[in-house]
C-alpha cells in the first residue's frame, strides 16, 4: 500500500489543544458573507467565487500573535477582497470554531470595535421604515 503524502494546504479540519499564532498572524472568526445591504437599503449580491462585484469584508479578529500591535482580539477589521486563506475548522475539547487566516497587515483596510453587522441591521430597519411608511 503507497503512502499518501498530505500537505496543510489540503487539510481544512484539524484537531487540536491550544492553537498560538506566530509573529505577524492574524486569524479571523465571523468573515462576512452572503447578501449585504448598503445603508441606504439597497441590496449587495453574494460576490463569492464571482469575477463581479467584488467588494472588501468584515471579519472579526480570532486570535493574533505577539508582533501585532495595533489590532486587539475581538476587534472587527475590513480585508481587501481574497486577501484570506481558505476556511479552517478547529476542533478544541470545548467545540469547534472555523477560522481564516489575512494577509496581515497588507490586507487590513481598517479596524473597528463596534460589530459592523449591528450597523448594518439598524440600517436596514430604517430603510424598511422609510419604505413602509404612509405618505
Amino acid at each position: 500500500m503507497a503512502n499518501k503524502h498530505y500537505s496543510m494546504s489540503n487539510i481544512r479540519r484539524i484537531q487540536i489543544k491550544e492553537f498560538t499564532p506566530y509573529k505577524d498572524k492574524v486569524f479571523v472568526t465571523d468573515l462576512e458573507h452572503g447578501e449585504k445591504l448598503t445603508r441606504g437599503g439597497l441590496i449587495v449580491m453574494d460576490d463569492n467565487m464571482k469575477d463581479r462585484g467584488i467588494r472588501p469584508r468584515w471579519a472579526r479578529v480570532w486570535a493574533i500573535g505577539p508582533d501585532v500591535k495595533d489590532l486587539e482580539v475581538g476587534h472587527w477589521i475590513l480585508i481587501e477582497h481574497g486577501r484570506w486563506t481558505q476556511k479552517i475548522t478547529i476542533e478544541f475539547d470545548e467545540g469547534e470554531v472555523e477560522i481564516w487566516g489575512v494577509e496581515y497587515p497588507k490586507s487590513v483596510i481598517m479596524s473597528t470595535e463596534d460589530d459592523p453587522r449591528e450597523t448594518a441591521k439598524v440600517s436596514h430597519n430604517r430603510a424598511l421604515e422609510f419604505a413602509t411608511r404612509k405618505r
